[in-house]
């Protein structure tokens, strides 16, 4: 997690800076926040760590994967309709993207 916030260009230098733990408010606080170059608005990153099981055994997504995308889906909602809120707190979201990250490991 220390790569993403040290070399924010990781991402195709797309962000200015990738922020650790930003606080939307007391129950929504996502992995990381970037802040655009282009715009200086910041988009919503979530990783989940390698041994989150994705699929089920049948080939459809597991409740683990289910779970990080409704947490997801969560932040992006909150970013989205809260706005305003946002704003006052410093932090600027317009037509902010989401990145779920998961890694997949063999085994």
């Amino acid at each position: 997690q220390e790569l993403l916030v040290g070399y924010p260009w990781i991402f195709g230098a797309q962000y200015v800076k990738i922020e650790r733990h930003t606080q939307l408010d007391d129950r929504n606080i996502p992995d990381f926040t970037g802040v655009r170059i282009r715009d200086e608005f910041r988009d919503i990153f979530e990783i989940k760590p390698p041994f989150t099981k994705m699929f089920r055994d049948t080939g459809g997504f597991s409740a683990e994967f289910n779970d990080a995308w409704n947490q997801a889906e969560k932040y992006l909602d909150f970013a989205r309709r809260d706005e305003d809120y946002l704003r006052r707190k410093g932090l600027r979201f317009d037509n902010p993207e989401c990145y779920l990250i998961l890694v997949l490991c063999q085994g």
